[in-house]
């Protein structure tokens, strides 16, 4: 009787079905060996067949057929290690190694298919097939083996050098902003010498555009910009590398020409002080902006000397280039007379140094021998200090009538200069000392007489001696050179896939080979690595990323001031250790105000240490989160620094060996309010509380380790020269000088603005009491109010 055939009678029967096809699988390996021979010689059979034939197609099928097979057997394919110079006998056949294990116990490692054709054996003749393959696998596989590894090695550096060497045609580098590329945008280059209006026709057609950007050269500039055109009513929002101030509704951003943002489409954009991009350094960055703005309207302003480059760029991007010439709007001439000594200077002169020594010398010889003050201005100055002296300046009832600053002066600024003194007509460019170029001496010189301010109706430039004086008559009346290169650089994401390319280099050769073996157009250049590659090189053998690496390597580092190399490894370090850094790892400016220019040189660090953690911040939030803690520190240093070059000002008035008693009338009182610098440091000591009670609800300790660390180590060691009224030598934290001081000078000096006797470090720990301050308090000081 036949079995039920429900579902239970299946169920049962099932595992010993499969148990016994499991044995049988098992225990006849065999048996399989034997099915297969049966089945290649019926293959042979058929080869022998279709060997006397002439067809190359029947050869074709059948070895088709042979593969088949082969495959119907469990057999792997894989390549055929044969040669096609070797006469074939017989038809191909394929062999594999587990054929040849099977069959003649040969051992190999190797999974390539032993073709054949290369055995002068019958083709039907499998035992001789299998004793020949013994020898093939022992002897010609290993080698062919190496052979083929060594060709596909060799096929893909040949490929990697053909990647790389497209890698470095950089003969187009518009080709590199294809939403640029996508339009024919209007291009108009205001060009004409300083004080010529070009900028203003400019930004008045930005104004009345529905969307835009102002690209600017400075900080400063981009600032004022923002502030100007959100007081017409354009709502602008200001970005820059170490902030971004974001107002609502805004359609119009104000921002360095770093951060112009090539992947949005906007109506209008200008792009001020083109002639920058054949600068070695940032020249980059302009022609980033030249290529890739996505603008329907885009606004060069510049100098004259930029038109042939400029035209020679646009003719390959196909755009519609427009050159609008200006003319200076008040005219300019060169004194007769020199100033030879600095009794014979005026009110709203403006004498030119170019190193921050000479400044503060010039200061000081000015303010000890006449009754003028001067106001600072030179590059490493921070921005709001710089905004601050030339607010002091250009205001009539200051008390500061005189400028004294560096080349600083000749971009950014609206100041109202009558005549600009050269002390020298020469300057130390980083390598050497040189004479000014044409370019720079106009540059400088047009900053006197400025349209719309007091001196408008004439500019005057002169110099110290007549000799300097032959010179800059020389370097005005000479005729401009064009310019000749536009400035380049490799973008993260060439350096990336050339890492890709090469993965035993990094960043370091990355930047060397791209920087030095690109292939550039004739009128492009390779911008100036030396300094990234010196940061690059600090920081690789700390375990980072190829894209943090190259993020601290480009980061705002001063490789010649050495407290801000040592905070960029401090947070370097700490990022790859810990993960989240904080501000308060490195050494911060105490609470006072400095009373030398050394005191002043260590704020000047602190001002850019603390600008580097804020550029870090802009870009890694999660790992740098206490921006607010450092910007609140950054406007405190900013705001003692001003305080201090206003004490210099009056300690020199002190020590004036002057007969005229009424000097002291001079002096406006609270030009900056005794209190500034307490109440900047108030804000910095709310802002620590608002970041403590912050991490301590993410659960982590109110001050760390390194923290404590960095506040006991703190080397602020105030000194400054005997002639500044300080020892030269070096005093301990928080101890008093003990050089005699005429207590009655010094309280009538203290009288105008406070000075603490010792270097306080600033607290960490959480205040007892805390008045109620506005958080936004230290975003805005009250010296910036309209």
């Amino acid at each position: 009787s036949m079995p039920p055939t429900d579902g239970k009678h299946k169920r049962a029967n099932a595992p010993q079905t499969r148990a016994r096809r499991t044995t049988q699988s098992v225990a006849s390996p065999r048996h399989r060996v034997a099915r297969r021979l049966l089945t290649m010689s019926r293959i042979s059979s058929s080869l022998r067949a279709s060997s006397s034939s002439s067809s190359s197609s029947r050869v074709s099928t059948s070895v088709r057929d042979v593969a088949a097979a082969f495959e119907r057997m469990w057999l792997q394919p894989a390549q055929c290690l044969t040669t096609s110079n070797v006469p074939c006998l017989a038809p191909r056949a394929f062999f594999t190694p587990q054929m040849a294990r099977g069959l003649s116990q040969v051992t190999t490692t190797t999974s390539s298919i032993v073709s054949l054709s290369a055995l002068r054996v019958p083709s039907g003749d499998f035992l001789g097939h299998a004793a020949h393959a013994r020898y093939r696998f022992e002897a010609a596989a290993p080698s062919s083996r190496t052979y083929a590894t060594k060709r596909r090695r060799s096929n893909k550096q040949v490929e990697n050098v053909e990647q790389i060497k497209a890698l470095m045609d950089m003969r187009e580098p518009g080709a590199w902003y294809p939403l640029a590329r996508t339009l024919r945008r209007e291009i108009t280059l205001h060009v004409g010498p300083t004080n010529s209006g070009k900028t203003y026709a400019a930004m008045q057609r930005l104004k009345s555009a529905a969307s835009g950007v102002y690209c600017a050269p400075l900080r400063l500039l981009a600032w004022e910009i923002s502030e100007n055109m959100n007081r017409d009513g354009v709502a602008c929002t200001l970005t820059t590398g170490q902030e971004r101030r974001v107002v609502p509704f805004a359609t119009h951003d104000s921002c360095t020409v770093e951060m112009a943002d090539v992947t949005k489409v906007i109506d209008c954009a200008v792009v001020d002080e083109i002639q920058i991009l054949s600068d070695p350094y940032r020249g980059y960055a302009y022609t980033r902006a030249l290529l890739g703005l996505p603008a329907l309207e885009l606004h060069l302003c510049g100098d004259p000397r930029v038109v042939p480059l400029v035209k020679k760029i646009i003719k390959a991007t196909g755009d519609i280039l427009v050159v609008k010439e200006y003319e200076r709007l008040s005219p300019l001439e060169v004194a007769e007379e020199t100033v030879n000594n600095l009794k014979k200077v005026r009110k709203g002169d403006a004498l030119v140094a170019f190193s921050r020594t000479a400044v503060y010398r010039l200061k000081r010889d000015l303010e000890k021998s006449s009754q003028h003050r001067a106001c600072v201005i030179y590059g490493g100055l921070p921005p709001e200090a710089r905004a601050r002296q030339a607010e002091l300046f250009n205001k009539g009832d200051s008390g500061y009538d005189v400028l004294i600053a560096s080349d600083a002066i000749g971009m950014g600024l609206n100041l109202n200069i009558k005549r600009v003194i050269f002390t020298t007509m020469s300057k130390f460019d980083g390598a050497e000392m040189r004479p000014l170029e044409s370019a720079e001496a106009k540059q400088i010189a047009g900053r006197a007489g400025r349209y719309g301010l007091e001196y408008a109706d004439m500019g005057i430039v002169t110099t110290r001696s007549k000799k300097d004086r032959e010179i800059l008559i020389s370097a005005l009346n000479a005729e401009i050179e064009p310019l000749k290169f536009a400035g380049v650089a490799p973008t993260f994401e060439q350096v990336e896939q050339f890492c890709a390319l090469r993965p035993n280099d990094g960043l370091v050769a990355a930047l060397e080979s791209l920087t030095r073996s690109a292939n550039l157009a004739p009128h492009f250049r390779m911008r100036d690595m030396d300094e990234i590659i010196a940061v690059a090189k600090l920081v690789q053998k700390l375990p980072l990323a190829l894209e943090d690496h190259f993020m601290f390597a480009i980061a705002p580092v001063d490789v010649r001031d050495p407290m801000v190399i040592s905070a960029m490894m401090t947070f370097a370090r700490h990022f790859c250790t810990h993960g989240r850094v904080g501000v308060r790892i490195i050494s911060l400016p105490p609470a006072r105000t400095p009373t030398g220019s050394t005191e002043l040189a260590k704020l000047e660090s602190a001002h850019k240490c603390l600008d580097l953690y804020l550029w870090l911040a802009r870009r890694l939030p999660q790992a740098f989160p206490e921006g607010d803690l450092a910007n609140a520190y950054r406007t405190a240093t900013a705001i003692a620094i001003s305080a201090g070059l206003q004490h210099l000002s009056l300690l020199s008035a002190r020590r004036a060996k002057t007969k005229n008693a009424s000097a002291k009338s001079t002096y406006v009182p609270n030009v900056l309010p005794n209190s500034a610098v307490r109440d900047a440091f108030s804000a910095v000591k709310h802002a620590t509380k608002e970041t403590e009670d912050a991490r301590e609800r993410l659960g982590l300790p109110r001050v760390d380790d390194a923290e404590r660390k960095a506040a006991t180590l703190m080397s602020w060691r105030f000194v400054a020269t005997k002639r500044d009224g300080e020892s030269s030598a070096t005093a301990k934290p928080g101890a008093v000088p003990t050089k005699r001081v005429d207590v009655a000078a010094k309280k009538r000096i203290e009288s105008h603005h406070p000075v603490e006797p010792a270097v306080r470090v600033v607290e960490l720990k959480r205040p007892k009491t805390t008045q109620p301050i506005s958080v936004n308090s230290h975003l805005r000081p009250s010296w910036l109010a309209d």
